[in-house]
């Protein structure tokens, strides 16, 4: 955990009631870097944006402001492996629309691996498409960058978010800092900020920072803000999906990065049923998650008597998540993301609608998964690796049930792991194809 600098997000803005903290200010920094070295320095009374973008020479690289995803369609800027410089305002998993440009290269240059280029334009965006800076309404700007695998723009090789924090900058020294105000405590739940990476030695070549984003609703959404789980607040996060980042080497300060000559390697097995499409037979579907986590990962806890969600089964700790949450579309596929070995099972249940709490006393069982480890008996079960069969309704000219309709209906998940031992970056993840169409009355 040493790696890690945690900086949290208590920017206060009213000192006195009187006056607005750093209101007076005329110009604000900011630098992060996650992927993309990303420094902008803000210049209100001439109102011109100085944007640095420091990347890899000889592929693109990107970033999309005021954004967490792509499909927040966010203005980003996008260099090339050449150093062309253009604008886009991003689509949804798409490359988007090119934008005609807002700003100017003042300098461009690569120095050994890294291509640095030196933008500036308005402060103000000039449409809608463009992002427009604000400072003053608040200090940190969420943004997304990625870096290609060519020097041309393509699917990304690798992507992450990342946050600027903007701090006005004293017009008499130069110095820029921020304004702390005392407030009411923060709530377990609501503290936010960023994770920046510091290298702790020989071999270390990590660097960068991240937005923590995790977020745990109540009861009966979710039971981990109840539980005090660390993965609903920076303060207390020990670990898990938002950490791990290229090069990042999760370990403490005082240990050395072991077997750095000697990449862990492990084997992925895919097969894949193919058939043409016929649109008279086949029906398309979309793709919709349901966490009841954070809503994707989370700590299970070294279980102990008193520990919430705990329970000892036949000798072995046995820890419990719940969640409650609205559904949609005829399910057509279900697939339970969960972590060996701490995975044991995850049931989804449909109730009546306005039921408060979905779990096996309130609703109907519409799906459990179960891991299931290769041991040689079982067709594709070979020795060492792990499936976990997805839940499947169609035709029952395959001998499958008919997709049930979720539309409306409130649903409830369980999870079960095995919780010996605690575990970081653990999920509860329901990812389900649906469709809408009502293609058949049959269909319940």
């Amino acid at each position: 955990r040493e790696a890690f600098a945690l900086h949290q997000e208590l920017r206060g803005r009213r000192p006195t009631p009187q006056a607005l903290c750093g209101s007076d200010a005329q110009r604000f920094l900011g630098n992060s870097n996650p992927l993309v070295n990303v420094s902008v320095d803000l210049d209100l009374l001439h109102d011109v944006a100085t944007i640095s973008l420091q990347g890899p020479k000889d592929v693109w690289f990107a970033v999309g402001f005021n954004a967490l995803t792509m499909s927040d369609q966010p203005w980003a800027i996008i260099v090339d492996g050449n150093g062309e410089v253009t604008e886009r305002k991003l689509g949804y998993h798409q490359p988007g629309t090119l934008l005609k440009p807002s700003v100017t290269v003042v300098e461009s240059q690569v120095v050994g691996s890294l291509r640095s280029v030196l933008l500036t334009r308005s402060v103000k965006g000039a449409s809608p498409d463009y992002y427009t800076f604000k400072p003053l309404d608040g200090a940190e700007i969420n943004f997304i960058n990625a870096v290609g695998s060519g020097p041309t723009l393509s699917y990304h090789q690798h992507r992450t978010i990342g946050q600027l924090t903007l701090l006005p900058v004293a017009a008499a020294s130069g110095a820029s800092g921020a304004c702390l105000c005392k407030g009411a405590p923060v709530a377990f739940g609501d503290a936010k900020g960023t994770m920046e990476y510091t290298a702790s030695g020989v071999g270390d070549e990590g660097s960068g920072s991240v937005a923590f984003n995790n977020h745990c609703a109540p009861q009966p959404r979710s039971d981990l803000l109840a539980m005090k789980n660390p993965t609903c607040d920076l303060r207390n996060y020990s670990g898990g999906q938002i950490a791990c980042h290229h090069m990042w080497s999760l370990l403490d300060a005082d240990q050395s990065i072991p077997w750095t000559d000697q990449p862990l390697e492990y084997s992925l097995k895919f097969r894949f049923w193919v058939e043409d499409y016929d649109e008279t037979y086949h029906t398309m579907l979309r793709r919709v998650t349901w966490g009841i986590a954070s809503p994707v990962e989370y700590d299970v806890p070294k279980c102990a008597e008193g520990v919430m969600g705990c329970s000892m089964e036949n000798g072995t700790w046995i820890h419990s998540i719940h969640g409650t949450f609205s559904g949609e579309g005829h399910l057509a596929a279900a697939h339970f993301h969960c972590h060996a070995p701490t995975c044991l099972s995850m049931q989804m249940y449909r109730c009546p609608v306005g039921t408060k709490v979905c779990n096996a006393t309130t609703g109907t069982l519409l799906c459990e998964e179960r891991p299931r480890y290769g041991h040689g008996e079982d067709d594709f079960g070979e020795p060492g690796y792990i499936l976990q069969p997805p839940c499947l309704w169609g035709s029952s000219d395959f001998g499958l049930e008919a997709p049930p309709s979720v539309e409306g209906y409130v649903l409830g998940a369980v999870k079960t792991s095995n919780a010996s031992y605690g575990h970081h970056g653990e999920m509860a993840w329901q990812q389900m194809h649906i469709f809408d169409k009502h293609i058949s009355e049959n269909y319940v």
